[in-house]
């Protein structure tokens, strides 16, 4: 399902990491009250470990990913760039 589908084709590709990029902005922001306590309840803690404690918990909060998506085509479908890019996945027909 396309929830961008009132968008011009092109803006649509664009609209989807922006929005994925907003919602991890909003998802830091809601835990800024979890990192102002973790900090005063750990002051010993050098502020390099705090960071990380913090970027941690954001992993951890994150919804994972959606790791379907559109398929770029970025070989060339010549046979002799297929034979030296292994990348390159486009099946060529025996003409």
């Amino acid at each position: 399902m396309n929830p961008y589908y009132n968008l011009p084709l092109r803006q649509r590709h664009v609209q989807r990491p922006a929005a994925e990029f907003n919602a991890d902005e909003r998802l830091w922001r809601s835990l800024e009250g979890k990192r102002r306590l973790r900090r005063k309840l750990l002051r010993d803690l050098p502020a390099g470990q705090r960071k990380q404690l913090d970027l941690l918990e954001f992993s951890n909060s994150r919804p994972p990913q959606d790791c379907v998506g559109r398929f770029w085509d970025t070989c060339d479908s010549t046979k002799e760039l297929s034979q030296k890019d292994p990348r390159c996945v486009t099946t060529l027909s025996e003409s």
